[in-house]
């Protein structure tokens, strides 16, 4: 069962390292599957391949989350993620080339990714409160501009959880162990929004190849 769940982490970028967990079957656990230290406690049931998956899923998840570092708190609850140079691109290709455009809120309208448009308030935001006119905005490089450039250079995360707020259920906005089984199992198909879920799965992804249950190796 283990090779079957590594093989469906693998193929989604998680990167779990289950060499060392030794599966304990058990008439006395409430949970169909828990970890507890070195072992992976499986309550004494026969289920389909498919659901064991969800249950195991939630149960790394949930020990992934409980060794959660302060920063690692902070990244999930916040669900910080940084800007990728192609979105900056993009705010800027749509700010620098718009010619019937008269202030930021319509070059916003312009951009249809969700995760990109909120990039974008974030940088107009910056660009506003360090002075600057929307006539002059259009020759600013992000990359070298004051209080843009932190969070064009992926120095600074934003969050996504306005976005989360609208495309995503509580749970599996909040609860990481929810977040995670939905991933492997679902392909985060609850996350409504094909750009969100795609920076939400990369934050999940990374949360958990940055901990101790992942395998540094692979």
């Amino acid at each position: 069962m283990l090779d079957f769940v590594e093989s469906r982490f693998n193929a989604i970028g998680l990167k779990p390292e289950l060499g060392d967990l030794k599966v304990v079957r058990s008439s006395d656990t409430p949970e169909v599957a828990r970890v507890d230290g070195d072992q992976l406690i499986l309550a004494e049931t026969t289920l389909p391949k498919d659901e064991m998956l969800v249950h195991i899923t939630k149960a790394l998840g949930f020990a992934r989350m409980a060794m959660f570092t302060e920063e690692e708190k902070l990244r999930w609850n916040s669900a910080l993620i940084h800007a990728a140079q192609t979105r900056v691109q993009k705010v800027k290709f749509q700010l620098s080339t718009s010619a019937t455009a008269t202030n930021f809120n319509e070059i916003l309208d312009a951009i249809d990714l969700p995760v990109t448009k909120l990039l974008a308030i974030h940088l107009f935001n910056a660009l506003i409160a360090g002075g600057m006119s929307f006539a002059n905005a259009k020759d600013v490089d992000f990359d070298n501009w004051g209080s843009t450039s932190e969070l064009a250079l992926g120095h600074k995360p934003f969050s996504l959880v306005p976005l989360l707020g609208a495309y995503a259920p509580r749970g599996i906005a909040t609860i990481y162990s929810e977040a995670l089984a939905d991933l492997v199992c679902n392909g985060l198909n609850s996350v409504t929004h094909s750009d969100v879920r795609s920076e939400f799965s990369n934050l999940i992804v990374e949360l958990f190849n940055s901990g101790p249950l992942a395998d540094e190796a692979a």
